[in-house]
């Protein structure tokens, strides 16, 4: 069977770039097919391509997965009976460099992807069928979970170094679960010393009935500790932040401590 094989260099937002090979007597039969993602210019390269050939004339299509243009161009000659092949662009890049070692141009590029059909072993020439609607649907939900996830992770950290910058690495006294009723509740310090240490215990067991004496003793130990960090700010309500409110924390506790645990 008579095979025609159409390399296209995509473009983005430009015009595509295609050349049309013969591999029976390699040779080029067009170099530089100018066309648009349009149903009759794609028509128009399908014809050129099938020109003076037996009407079983078989095309192919040779492509590389540039963004999402190639999806339309590969769908259209899909669906007018052409076999779609996506390349690698690194393995196009490659072939060029061996054909043109100095050149470089879209021209070059899609009469490289022409040629690599004959050049490339069966196995590596993998052909591309579209996908179901169904499984066009699946990718979709799973990239937008992709993204939620990713989001979601993006607030998570923000969220951390900003504890990290206000409390000085402190949260980690408070577990988990009740971190956001403090950042709710008494992310002011100067609000905790001002209710003390059994009132804010107080407030967190009416709030969670099941406070464990373990909370407890981590509530009071983080009052304590703001209480020794606080101690020289309440006249001027100078506000320490970030690792001057650990350093001064640890300095209160232990004076011969010079770094921040």
């Amino acid at each position: 069977m008579v095979t025609r094989v159409i390399g296209i260099d995509l473009a983005v937002k430009g015009k595509h770039t295609a050349a049309i090979y013969d591999p029976a007597t390699r040779t080029f039969i067009a170099k530089r097919l100018h066309f648009r993602t349009r149903p009759d210019e794609m028509e128009n390269v399908l014809q050129r391509a099938r020109q003076g050939a037996p009407s079983d004339v078989q095309i192919a299509v040779m492509l590389e997965a540039t963004g999402m243009s190639w999806f339309p161009v590969g769908l259209f000659f899909h669906r007018h009976g052409a076999k779609v092949y996506r390349l690698n662009g690194r393995a196009t890049k490659a072939q060029r460099k061996v054909n043109w070692p100095n050149g470089r141009s879209d021209r070059l590029d899609s009469m490289t992807l022409a040629s690599m059909y004959a050049a490339l072993p069966s196995r590596r020439l993998i052909r591309w069928k579209p996908p179901s609607a169904d499984l066009m649907a699946l990718q979709r939900m799973v990239r937008e979970l992709q993204r939620l996830v990713e989001h979601q992770t993006a607030i998570i950290l923000r969220l951390q170094a900003l504890d990290q910058w206000a409390w000085g690495g402190w949260h980690g006294l408070i577990p988990k679960p009740y971190q956001q009723w403090v950042r709710s509740n008494f992310y002011d310090p100067w609000e905790v010393l001002a209710h003390g240490t059994e009132a804010l215990v107080a407030l967190l067991r009416k709030d969670y009935p099941c406070l464990s004496k373990a909370l407890g003793s981590a509530v009071r130990r983080f009052t304590m500790r703001l209480s020794a960090t606080f101690r020289d700010f309440r006249t001027d309500r100078h506000l320490p932040v970030g690792r001057g409110w650990c350093h001064a924390a640890t300095k209160a506790e232990n004076p011969n401590h010079r770094t921040c645990p």
